[in-house]
């Protein structure tokens, strides 16, 4: 066996990123592997903290590290990270490195083991600079990542909105907003929806084209809603340049009486456009 080492550091001027998009304090690293023969490699990292890994064909995001690797969530062994990948004869695949706690920086080595050495060299990425953390917003300082555009749209409810009643079936009546988004660059998106109400339920369902409203479950199915707190809800999903995008959000309780509206939050590698479409009632079957 042959082995290829990498090493480096993790610092306050590393990239950042999110595990899980409820998760954005890590540091990471981000390193191209350059496969010359076919054939199993094992993939130890260890540093002065516990260190984590993540392994990609090339579709991935600093927003969700889960999204599309290669390799299973695994503990790390002891007091490095460890895992087997088959790689293809003159291949490549993406390997980020970060830790197993929010925040920890420190040196860091990568083995690569393999019938052949491998050639890897460090690149950046685009990535947003600033996430939604509890109740506040927070800027980080990143170095070779490039800075993400945010944009922000903020509802407002609609008293005079009509309501709906069917004597034939048990149904109850919720109101909700829809808002067509367009954006100019393709690329992955980091939706941030936030209410500083706790009692005030919030759920969203993005479509492509049109809205379902007898099905509002019918949404694209290329993104996990995370419900990071009761006030804050994200996602992170693909959006394409030429598909016209509708984010339906529905309340928890019909007209319900905001002292504060809902603040959404997208980030991503362009602005985006937000339009209100309307707000209504959606009739949901209890039955």
């Amino acid at each position: 066996m042959i082995e290829t080492v990498y090493s480096s550091v993790l610092t306050i001027n590393s990239c950042k990123c999110s595990r899980e998009p409820c998760d954005s304090n890590y540091y990471c690293n981000i390193i191209e592997v350059q496969v010359h023969e076919s054939g199993i490699y094992t993939i130890f990292i260890n540093g002065t903290t516990n260190m984590f890994g993540y392994a990609y064909e090339n579709n991935y995001t600093l927003f969700d590290l889960t999204k599309n690797s290669l390799i299973k969530p695994i503990q790390p062994c002891e007091d490095r990270f460890k895992f087997t990948i088959y790689r293809y004869k003159n291949s490549t695949f993406i390997l980020i490195i970060t830790t197993v706690v929010e925040g920890m920086q420190g040196n860091f080595s990568v083995f690569i083991n393999g019938s052949t050495s491998v050639d890897i060299k460090h690149i950046g990425m685009s990535i947003l600079n600033r996430f939604f953390t509890g109740l506040y917003l927070i800027k980080f300082s990143l170095d070779d990542c490039e800075s993400a555009i945010e944009s922000n749209y903020s509802w407002a409810m609609n008293i005079s909105a009509p309501t709906y009643h069917f004597s034939k079936y048990k149904l109850s009546s919720q109101s909700y907003e829809i808002v067509q988004i367009n954006i100019t660059k393709s690329g992955y998106y980091l939706f941030s929806i936030y209410l500083d109400i706790e009692q005030i339920k919030l759920v969203s369902h993005l479509y492509e084209h049109y809205v379902n409203l007898n099905d509002p479950n019918s949404s694209i199915s290329d993104y996990n809603r995370f419900r990071c707190t009761l006030k804050l809800e994200r996602f992170v999903t693909y959006l394409y340049s030429n598909i016209t995008y509708l984010l339906l959000t529905i309340y928890g309780q019909n007209r319900p009486d905001l002292k504060e509206f809902p603040l959404m939050t997208v980030s991503g590698p362009d602005s985006i456009s937000i339009k209100h479409i309307g707000i209504c009632e959606i009739i949901y079957s209890l039955l």
